[in-house]
């Protein structure tokens, strides 16, 4: 089985880890794989994983066409399996006419059930293969050193990997945060806010905290600021290695975002042992089992919203996942309990379990299987 994999993974953003994952996963399970980068952002960057070995190989007689890129780029290859590679999160899509470039294929590939669903009700009518994301499991055994922060010490250490972007509701952690604890409670809330350059770095930082001081005088919990528990802000650019140390920091991964079709943040956080407190939605719920690895946050359906600068692929006729903020707090003051009582490291070892069943080669495994259905 030889397959070609087209993708914008030398752009910068989410799509280059996702793609590089499915890249490995299908050559951990024996796959002829012959990827090319397409840039859809006029540049491209220095990746950390070495594409050579499938950059190098030969696109004929491939069997197989992945397209990992937005369907709106979607082309049909004569004489092959066209698939294309979709993570959606949204719980809509038939706006864009995205369902029929997807229609023009021969099988839609999704990561979760949410993603499978908004894809049907979008008018997609192909084939459509729930393809779970896979993981390098192996960087979950290493032993990574903890950033020496003391402000950290002796506390239960909330952390969270995201940017400022409406979708990832950082303003809604906050909100939750603040409504759960005080001063006197033992937790720290470590915000990693990703940016690509000093300058952003500045910028992000700036907002962030200006973000915090706002939601303190709105909330208006406390007349004084200094009555509201603590809140550090991480924002410089990110690499594998000062993830690994990230999630050594921390202790519990928490992500209030209004949609996600696949973590891999918090697909990580677990593999490294750290139980998590995130929305009831998209790929979260297919990693997390409530209550055994964390907390599972209810929401309702809201219409989207998008600000100059973010991804305008969304409208207000689309519909986000908007969590509980008070469930959410509740789920903060769970796991804030569990570890007074010492009942954290069952968590952790269910977490691991749970993050490790989806590896590169079982996932691959299931892809090869797909891949020579009909063959």
């Amino acid at each position: 089985m030889k397959v070609a994999y087209l993708s914008n993974y030398r752009d910068r953003g989410y799509t280059s880890s996702f793609a590089i994952d499915n890249i490995l996963s299908l050559d951990a399970a024996g796959v002829n794989v012959v990827s090319r980068p397409i840039s859809l952002s006029g540049e491209t960057f220095d990746l950390t994983t070495d594409m050579g070995k499938f950059e190098n190989g030969s696109l004929s007689n491939v069997d197989a066409v992945i397209q990992h890129i937005p369907p709106n780029f979607y082309e049909k290859k004569g004489g092959v399996k066209n698939i294309g590679f979709f993570y959606w999160d949204q719980s809509f899509f038939g706006r864009s006419m995205m369902e029929q470039c997807c229609n023009l294929l021969d099988e839609l590939w999704v990561p979760c059930l949410d993603a499978h669903n908004a894809a049907r009700k979008s008018g997609v009518t192909i084939p459509i293969f729930i393809c779970k994301h896979g993981r390098d499991s192996k960087r979950f055994k290493k032993t990574h050193e903890p950033f020496d922060i003391p402000i950290l010490q002796d506390k239960l250490v909330y952390y969270t990997i995201a940017d400022l972007a409406l979708k990832k509701n950082i303003s809604g952690l906050i909100r939750a945060y603040y409504a759960a604890f005080n001063k006197h409670d033992q937790v720290h809330l470590l915000l990693q806010l990703s940016c690509s350059n000093p300058q952003e770095e500045a910028r992000t930082r700036q907002l962030s905290e200006k973000l915090i001081a706002d939601l303190k005088k709105a909330t208006n919990i406390y007349s004084n600021h200094d009555d509201y528990p603590k809140i550090s802000i991480m924002c410089e650019p990110l690499n594998d290695k000062k993830i690994s140390r990230i999630h050594a920091t921390g202790d519990v991964f928490v992500s209030c975002d209004r949609g996600d079709s696949w973590n891999v943040f918090l697909h990580d956080a677990m593999g490294f042992g750290n139980p998590v407190v995130c929305g009831n939605i998209c790929g979260q719920r297919e990693l997390v089992s409530p209550r055994s690895m964390g907390f599972l946050v209810d929401g309702q359906e809201t219409p989207c919203l998008t600000i100059d600068g973010e991804d305008q692929t969304n409208s207000g006729k689309e519909f986000w996942f908007d969590p509980n903020i008070r469930q959410f707090a509740e789920g903060l003051i769970h796991m804030y309990s569990r570890w007074q009582d010492g009942e954290i490291e069952p968590m952790r070892k269910a977490s691991r379990k749970s993050a490790a069943f989806y590896d590169y080669g079982k996932v691959g495994s299931l892809m090869k299987t797909q891949l020579e259905k009909g063959n």
